[in-house]
């Protein structure tokens, strides 16, 4: 696969998943999924995120690495924690079960604030207000406590686990692992002599002894979960959960789309489905925001319903000015009433360190030279403190107003008090539309933006650094 294409020709990937000994390790059963489903998530993962570099190199020891060892260990520490407790829900048989995506955030409703989940939270409320007797737990996947949320009980998924578990999920690694590094000299020369060397290091790395016995703890987990929970309905966000577990025939299975949707993940995805016996995994139902989602997910055939539901986490948008006091929020942040705010809401765990410079660079040169004008950076849940010190170091070489949001601050909040907003592919430029809020792309990769906003005119495109400072002075006035 050379570097432009957007996706794996439908030849490469018949040749590489076709090979007898490569459908062999993968349709290997665990507990609640065959090892495929956790392959095709790796895949497409690294497929839609190859380009992605990180600020600091990862320290290793020898073949594994020190971020994988903290991580087992915390993981182990956790488990050991996890086990001595005891675990109420694992009695009760429950109406619904949510899978969570781990951002449990503060939400200003019109009733005050709440600590909730930030894609179930509206769901949540409206069942507890309608169906009080009905019994709901909601599983988050972090390797680590759960916080006290007001609506729902939360626990982690870990917290589902047992010391035969753990045993299951070291034997069984290290047997896969061991299988793998048997077959592997055949298929790595098969994948070779077919051109398919793309898949070499995929295999490599999903294969690691280390990650297989993650994916196998989390696997066996979720399992006892079911097992223990009984689950009338299982409802889970798409970043959780792409496919139903297996032997859930009298569960309703409703997975609801969290963000926007990648057409490349949808291609990958059908690929894989219409190449391995995936049929009874698909979704009873998936919830999409509107029409053109619906057609997406129609083609990659994941479900066996799609209906369109809008979104429950942009409820809260259609009762911003009843919710949100720009003065307030002015005044928390220290901000001049008087400047113009401009939102920048940052991506930089899935762009390339060049890219992210050249961010660095073209906004706060510009923001330097503008007068009057407060710049506040909502980052990426997802982004590491490494790229908060990243950013903080670039700001000090400029003498410019600014507030970098705390992480689990309100990023509706800031969207409402914002003049103007800038970001790359963030569904926040959506949400910002929603609140009639002007909306730059700042795409410096020179590649064409994946996500159409700008083509269907609610956005304006910025490509060359020099052209950022008229957008923004264009949309401030304009």
């Amino acid at each position: 696969m050379t570097e432009k294409q957007e996706i794996i020709s439908d030849d490469e990937f018949k040749i590489t998943f076709s090979y007898k000994r490569v459908r062999e390790l993968l349709l290997m059963d665990i507990a609640s999924y065959p090892l495929i489903y956790y392959f095709m998530n790796y895949f497409i993962a690294s497929q839609l995120y190859k380009k992605r570099k990180h600020f600091t190199s990862k320290k290793h020891l020898g073949f594994i690495k020190f971020n994988d060892i903290n991580r087992i260990l915390k993981t182990f520490l956790f488990y050991i924690k996890s086990t001595i407790e005891k675990n109420e829900t694992l009695k009760i048989g429950l109406d619904i079960l949510f899978f969570s995506r781990d951002r449990f955030i503060e939400i200003n409703t019109e009733d005050g604030k709440i600590k909730s989940d930030y894609l179930f939270w509206s769901v949540i409320r409206v069942i507890n207000k309608r169906h009080p007797d009905y019994k709901m737990v909601m599983i988050g996947t972090n390797d680590k406590s759960m916080p006290q949320i007001d609506d729902i009980r939360l626990y982690s998924l870990i917290q589902y686990s047992t010391p035969m578990i753990f045993l299951r999920s070291i034997l069984l690694g290290t047997a896969i692992y061991l299988k793998w590094k048997f077959r592997r000299s055949k298929i790595i020369k098969y994948l070779k002599d077919n051109d398919c060397e793309c898949a070499v290091s995929l295999f490599d790395e999903f294969f690691s002894l280390i990650r297989l016995f993650l994916r196998l703890i989390r696997d066996y987990s979720l399992k006892n979960v079911l097992k223990k929970t009984k689950p009338r309905v299982i409802m889970a966000n798409d970043d959780v959960l792409q496919l139903k577990p297996n032997n859930l025939e009298s569960t309703k299975f409703i997975i609801m789309q969290s963000a926007s949707i990648d057409e490349m993940n949808e291609k990958y995805k059908k690929m894989f489905l219409s190449s391995f016996p995936l049929d009874k995994l698909i979704a009873d139902y998936f919830l999409v925001p509107g029409t053109k989602f619906k057609d997406m997910k129609k083609d990659a055939k994941d479900s066996e319903g799609i209906m369109v539901t809008g979104q429950p986490r942009y409820d809260i948008l259609a009762n911003a000015d009843k919710i949100y006091n720009k003065e307030k929020f002015l005044k928390s942040y220290k901000i001049n009433p008087y400047h113009k705010l401009v939102l920048w809401t940052t991506q930089c765990h899935g762009i390339s360190y060049e890219e992210n410079a050249k961010n660095f660079t073209a906004v706060f040169e510009t923001l330097q030279i503008l007068k009057n004008t407060t710049l506040i950076i909502k980052q990426h849940p997802a982004e590491g403190e490494e790229y908060t010190k990243t950013i903080q170091k670039y700001i000090s070489d400029y003498k410019i107003p600014v507030v970098i949001s705390p992480n689990n601050s309100d990023t509706y909040e800031q969207l409402f008090v914002c003049d103007l907003m800038i970001t790359h592919t963030s569904t926040t430029a959506m949400e910002a539309v929603a609140l009639n809020k002007p909306v730059i792309i700042l795409n410096l990769s020179g590649e064409s933006n994946p996500v159409e906003y700008v083509k269907e005119g609610v956005a304006l495109g910025v490509y060359k650094e020099d052209d950022l400072k008229p957008a923004i002075e264009k949309l401030l006035k304009d």
